[in-house]
């Protein structure tokens, strides 16, 4: 099984590592997906997951508007290659849309 999990923020990092450890024990693949802030790819890299960094987050109104197709695409693109059969996020619109549009089973977690 392949499980894309996509990470917005260093503490969804945190959430989502004992599970992500446990996928790969018994055999599964699991990639992380996320947007370059602060210290997700650090704490990703000292837990030796596997990830890909698709952008950084936007600043202005104008960018953040232009930043939801530009995520988008990238992400598409992103999980197209990787062919989850599942997808996993806390909050990601981006990856819901996404696995909507590749018909990929999703999860979504929010507090």
């Amino acid at each position: 099984m392949k499980v894309l999990i996509d990470i917005g923020h260093p503490a969804h990092v945190h959430l989502f590592k004992h599970f992500a450890n446990e996928m790969r024990k018994r055999g599964n693949k699991v990639l992380f997906t996320l947007r370059h802030k602060e210290f997700n790819a650090v704490l990703l890299e000292s837990y030796s997951f596997d990830y890909i960094r698709y952008g950084k987050n936007f600043s202005s109104l104008v960018g953040k508007v232009l930043g939801i197709v530009f995520f988008n695409f990238k992400l598409f693109n992103i999980v197209r290659k990787f062919a989850p059969d599942i997808t996993i996020s806390h909050g990601s619109f981006y990856l819901s849309q996404v696995s909507w549009l590749l018909r990929i089973k999703n999860i979504t977690l929010e507090d």
